[in-house]
């Protein structure tokens, strides 16, 4: 269940891609020492900034939201303000009554999975294809790909060949239409934001 900010910012900022992960004041690409670490940031429009800003109000409170450019800022007192991160989850409940944020970024976390939810929630007729994981040693990519069928059924303890070839078929389809058995995952979201 996702939490209702995080609802929002989907819906303002959506859809949500793999390249498409952060949100910010201006667009930018994330360097570290002129070297790359591979994202960017995507600028919002000024309509989403608005509809940003009283989400933020709504959700948590706020008096007021400033876009900042930096992680780092200065407040009205000329007091240096840090950002940190807040994961939104459905257990978060913070408000912040009267406050003003410095708002520097919003981001997504690429895919992720809960692997109880691979094994026991099949997708598509009883199947579901995994996402890729690699090998820490070789960092080789495979996919798990789950099955289910019931073998006390009679047509699957009176023929052996006519299972296997049931079995065939159904794996055919499920290789022809990847995309119909993975796994749908799901992605964080989290604000950078100072609050004062």
């Amino acid at each position: 269940m996702k939490n209702q900010l995080e609802k929002k910012l989907i819906d303002i900022l959506g859809p949500i891609s793999d390249d498409k992960l952060a949100f910010g004041n201006q667009n930018v690409e994330a360097v570290s020492n002129g070297n790359i670490v591979g994202y960017i940031i995507h600028a919002v429009t000024n309509e989403q900034r608005i509809q940003i800003e009283q989400a933020l109000k709504d959700e948590l409170k706020l008096k007021e939201v400033r876009w900042i450019d930096y992680p780092t800022a200065v407040d009205t007192s000329g007091k240096r303000i840090d950002t940190e991160s807040i994961k939104l989850t459905n257990t978060y409940v913070d408000t912040y009554d009267g406050k003003i944020g410095y708002l520097y970024q919003i981001f997504f976390t690429p895919k992720l999975y809960n692997p109880s939810d691979l094994i026991f929630d099949t997708v598509k007729d009883g199947c579901t294809i995994g996402p890729i994981i690699y090998n820490t040693e070789t960092f080789e990519p495979s996919r798990v790909l789950i099955m289910t069928w019931n073998p006390s059924r009679p047509a699957f303890t009176d023929d052996v060949e006519a299972v296997k070839q049931q079995l065939r078929d159904q794996l055919d389809m499920i290789l022809e239409n990847p995309e119909e058995y993975t796994h749908p995952g799901f992605r964080a979201c989290m604000i950078r934001i100072a609050i004062v």
